[in-house]
């Protein structure tokens, strides 16, 4: 690979890729701010001490290096909430998916006798 050499060691740098990734999997794609914010406080973490305690953010530099070092990330804009997803997110449809949800939970429980001190290993008929 040419240019610059990884600030990280292989591990180290890994563990930020799988950050970055799994919060995208999770509905929270990351900015490039947030990326080089991420990848301060990795740093700092791990005693590197390259970036700018004044700015305390890595470098627009290592960011490009750093994306093209892992293709599989990629920055996006983030979208605005749209007029029908905002709608649907008001306390009478949430309050019906947590009732809904609370009865699955319930037949569960029921079914495989599960409470605070974990799953037991016997059946109860409900």
């Amino acid at each position: 690979m040419s240019g610059c050499k990884p600030l990280f060691n292989g591990e180290t740098e890994q563990d930020l890729v799988s950050v970055i990734k799994l919060l995208a999997e999770r509905g929270f794609p990351l900015g490039m701010k947030e990326i080089r914010t991420i990848a301060f406080s990795f740093a700092v973490k791990n005693g590197i001490r390259e970036f700018s305690n004044k700015k305390q953010i890595a470098g627009y530099e290592w960011l490009t290096a750093f994306l093209q070092w892992h293709p599989e990330i990629s920055i996006r804009k983030k979208e605005p909430l749209s007029v029908a997803r905002a709608a649907g997110m008001n306390t009478v449809v949430t309050g019906k998916w947590f009732d809904s949800e609370s009865r699955h939970l319930d037949s569960i429980a029921r079914l495989w006798d599960v409470n605070e001190s974990g799953f037991q290993d016997h059946f109860v008929p409900w």
